[in-house]
């Protein structure tokens, strides 16, 4: 049995790991998708130099260097997709407000120069400075790795006119959007323990719908989601829980519905939120059940080992990708759509139900 750091593990499978969204935001008038790939491409080009510097700064400390630093419980794997998408939300929401406008100064220049250097100097050093400075080296260094980040990000876009920005704010919910892995792994636990009898019940009954017999599905110690076949047999943990994606959901609707505030009531948005909320639990479902029984399909097919083996490392990582991808982009656009419509048929759509 091969056990991952994430919390999926497998007994005839191997391990899954995590997917992420693919995000819309509405732009001043929802049709202008001009307007939204423009933006996107400035989105792109802003955050293209960051990303390809930390990867140059990453590949040098680990094959030069020899370091590997960070904090206990997570590597930079987990911000993959996720910080990148978060970038997109930030820069959406700033370009509601007021237009990023893409400039060049010598002072930022030097100054990113200036800690990009310090940066390079603590990692040559750091074996030597700590057993000197102890627990305080590694603050040290992530001190300057921020510094480096956010005058990168500074390089060609003033950072000064964008905290003079209206829509700022959204940097917060834009944070929990790019640590939402990390989130799900450090706090996650205990919602989860809540969730394996309700996701119990629901995987057992899709897998059903779906023609196969001879299936077993268990919450095991309160951790695990045991699903059982003759030909493949997994088990499913907290960090392939799905906690993730409704963290990054729930993120993601809070900047939406902040920015189109006007389009709906209050009772329109909280109904809109629970809509979305059990639309990703189920999504999360219909995710389990589509990669359990393509791998009960490949190990059919192409036999235990390939197939195992395409489970794990294609189907798991990318179909999990696309389900939330695909979900996420469904959900707002269809938001986007009824807000296109007379105020009175949104407002009747999105009227709670009552029974007499």
């Amino acid at each position: 049995m091969r056990v991952d750091n994430y919390g999926f593990f497998a007994i005839s499978a191997e391990y899954g790991y995590n997917r992420e969204v693919v995000l819309i935001f509405s732009q001043q008038n929802p049709m202008q998708s001009q307007s939204l790939e423009k933006t996107l491409g400035k989105s792109m080009a802003w955050m293209s130099f960051p990303i390809f510097e930390l990867v140059l700064l990453r590949w040098f400390q680990h094959a030069f260097l020899k370091l590997k630093l960070g904090f206990p419980g997570f590597t930079d794997y987990e911000l993959l997709l996720p910080a990148p998408l978060a970038w997109i939300a930030f820069t959406l929401a700033l370009e509601q407000a007021i237009p990023i406008k893409f400039t060049w100064s010598w002072r930022r220049t030097f100054l990113h120069g200036f800690f990009l250097g310090a940066f390079l100097l603590v990692n040559i050093f750091y074996q030597s400075l700590e057993p000197k400075l102890g627990l305080h080296t590694l603050t040290v260094w992530w001190s300057v790795l921020l510094l480096v980040v956010l005058s990168a990000f500074g390089l060609f876009v003033s950072l000064g006119e964008v905290f003079k920005n209206p829509n700022r704010w959204a940097i917060i919910p834009c944070a929990i959007m790019a640590f939402s892995l990390v989130l799900n792994l450090k706090f996650g636990a205990e919602l989860w323990t809540h969730l394996l009898s309700p996701l119990e019940e629901m995987v057992k009954h899709f897998l059903m719908w779906a023609g196969l017999d001879q299936i077993l599905v268990m919450a095991l110690k309160k951790k695990f989601l045991w699903v059982q076949h003759p030909q493949l047999s997994i088990l499913i943990g907290q960090g392939c829980s799905g906690l993730d994606g409704i963290l990054f959901y729930i993120s993601a609707f809070v900047i939406f519905s902040c920015l189109n505030w006007s389009r709906f009531s209050v009772q329109g948005w909280m109904l809109s939120f629970a809509y979305g909320i059990l639309f990703f639990v189920l999504l999360n479902v219909l995710r389990i059940v589509f990669l359990f029984v393509a791998g009960i399909f490949c190990v059919r097919y192409v036999g235990a080992q390939r197939g195992l083996s395409w489970i794990s490392g294609i189907f798991h990582v990318h179909a999990g990708y696309l389900f939330y991808g695909l979900g996420l982009a469904a959900y707002f656009q269809s938001l986007m759509t009824v807000m296109t419509w007379d105020k009175k048929e949104a407002s009747q759509l999105l009227k709670v139900p009552r029974w007499s």
